[in-house]
């Protein structure tokens, strides 16, 4: 982190990525973060959107009591995953 907060400080940080949990990361290099950067990504908000999508048809298989309906949503969620 003491690296990282450096070379962002500088007058032309370089493309930097820090891995690791963000829970541990200064604030100053949480711009940096690779999770951080995927959530404001466009694929960061695609992913966001699936995995909603996934916890809803997870939520209704739950609570259907039809088989034919409960494989419909076994396929969907097959799809999702890919």
């Amino acid at each position: 982190d003491n690296m990282a907060e450096r070379l962002l400080a500088g007058k032309s940080p370089p493309f930097l990525v820090r891995v690791g949990h963000p829970a541990r990361l200064l604030p100053a290099v949480l711009t940096a973060a690779l999770d951080a950067r995927l959530s404001r990504s466009d694929g960061g908000a695609i992913v966001s959107d699936i995995k909603t999508e996934l916890s809803e048809a997870r939520r209704k298989m739950s609570a259907e009591r039809s088989r034919g309906v409960r494989e419909a949503l076994r396929t969907e969620i097959k799809t999702l995953r890919k």
